[in-house]
């Protein structure tokens, strides 16, 4: 059984919404890692042992991390993507741009989450399906739980509203919701959608930002395994 944990990351312009996707033993030992890296990081930094690895707080220095010197924070960014690059983990990327959905439907704009999270279970779901296995989805959480819980099991029923209609015959059980302060595994699909969604709504960084962002992103470029963002 394939565990799938989904985080996303947004602004006005873009949706993107990642899947973090590894079997149980790999869950355990990353989840491990994770856990040790930010215990090993107490030391150093005024932070708690079981902090909360989140992108937009560690690299916009917010909530624990305000205070922490910009190169500090992108250290700690790198060892934590080194850390999940060790793992037989694969990121599962799904994007929108909300500016071209809006010019082109103008009065029947649907919401981002749903339309994203369609997306991202259709293509959970192939992946399970290419591996002769079934995954359960774990999302952060977010408001409307058992909307979205009806959505699954009404994609189950007529098949998802997509140009390939799936019905996710591989995606199994109810949707999970947790905190992302309580798994690592949504932190670690969470960091990849920060910094995702920042390549692509700032593309005209330069200097040592386009380096930063290119370095990170080279970490954990390898443990991509598929990555679309639909224009419509």
């Amino acid at each position: 059984m394939l565990k799938a944990f989904v985080d996303e990351s947004y602004c006005d312009d873009w949706f993107y919404m990642v899947a973090a996707v590894a079997d149980d033993e790999t869950v355990a030992a990353m989840t491990a890692d994770l856990n040790d890296l930010t215990a090993d990081l107490s030391y150093g930094f005024d932070v708690d042992a079981r902090a909360e690895i989140h992108g937009y707080d560690l690299m916009q220095g917010r909530s624990i991390w305000k205070g922490v010197e910009l190169p500090l924070r992108i250290s700690v960014a790198a060892r934590a993507l080194t850390v999940i690059a060790d793992h037989d983990v694969k990121f599962l990327i799904r994007g929108l741009d909300r500016t071209a959905q809006r010019a082109k439907y103008r009065k029947t704009v649907y919401p981002p989450y749903p339309m994203v999270l369609t997306h991202i279970m259709q293509e959970v779901d192939r992946y399970a399906a290419a591996l002769g296995q079934k995954a359960v989805i774990t999302c952060d959480e977010i408001h409307e739980h058992d909307r979205h819980r009806a959505m699954l099991e009404d994609h189950r029923a007529k098949g998802t509203p997509t140009y390939r209609a799936s019905h996710l015959r591989n995606v199994a059980g109810e949707l999970q919701f947790v905190t992302s302060e309580s798994e690592r595994m949504v932190q670690a699909a969470d960091l990849v959608a920060y910094l995702k969604h920042r390549i692509i709504s700032k593309p005209n960084a330069t200097g040592k930002e386009a380096r930063t962002r290119r370095q990170l992103w080279s970490i954990v470029n390898s443990k991509v395994e598929s990555d679309y963002c639909w224009v419509p």
